[in-house]
């Protein structure tokens, strides 16, 4: 009996490391997913909601009220998958970098909650200020809006990009010390916040020049993460 205890306990830890193991790559291959439907909701819905002058936007919010609302609800789902994702990392990585990775998750935080506000806001506010637009168009209300919209245009386009690439570097520094963790997948992260980075930079001289660093980054960060899903689990039970 007392010989058949540690080969229990063996078995039960190789268990709950295994669903433990399970989780992690779920909730990861879940904002891997999330990404990815709030990308296609950029492409095919919200940029026709951003860009144009005003009375193409109004008209297009106005008409697909619903629409839009659900393309930002998925951004915002997608901001919370994200804090997810790095809050996984910061156990999943080398431990030693345990310390300075719970600052890069605050710092991730902070960008997603920017990004998360932009998109409440998005969703809430603009409507019906829109709405208002529509039945009564002043000077003063657009000069209102247009405030609000530099507003959000340098918040989510240099305050949340910049804190998500800066946190995401931090990131990338552990994994290349992580055992079992492959160095051309480190590689691959660098280079998905060093396009969000630039995209933060560049964005003052060409906002379009941010929309295709944006695009990019997205088109990287989301295979790298369904990658990450399977090659990260093993580094968990360590």
């Amino acid at each position: 009996m007392a010989g058949r205890l540690p080969q229990m306990n063996s078995v039960l830890a190789a268990t709950s490391q295994s669903a433990r193991r399970m989780w992690f790559a779920w909730v990861l291959r879940s904002s891997a997913c999330l990404h990815g439907l709030a990308g296609l909701f950029m492409l095919f819905v919200l940029v026709h909601a951003l860009r144009g002058d005003w009375l193409m936007r109004t008209q297009f919010v106005v008409q697909n009220e619903w629409l839009v609302t659900v393309s930002w609800s998925s951004m915002l789902l997608s901001s919370l998958g994200l804090v997810c994702s790095f809050g996984i990392l910061t156990f999943a990585l080398n431990k030693q970098f345990r310390f300075i990775l719970h600052w890069a998750w605050l710092i991730q935080l902070i960008g997603s909650s920017a990004l998360a506000l932009h998109y409440v806001i998005q969703m809430v506010l603009y409507p019906a200020l829109m709405k208002y637009f529509v039945h009564m168009p002043t000077s003063a209300l657009l000069s209102h809006i247009n405030e609000w919209d530099d507003l959000l245009l340098h918040l989510a386009t240099v305050f949340a990009p910049s804190c998500l690439a800066i946190g995401g570097f931090i990131y990338t520094a552990a994994m290349f010390y992580t055992p079992n963790f492959s160095r051309w997948l480190s590689w691959w992260s660098l280079l998905v916040w060093s396009l969000l980075l630039a995209g933060s930079v560049v964005v003052h001289w060409s906002l379009s020049t941010f929309s295709v660093l944006l695009g990019l980054t997205l088109a990287c960060y989301v295979p790298w993460l369904w990658k990450a899903a399977k090659e990260l689990m093993p580094s968990c039970s360590r």
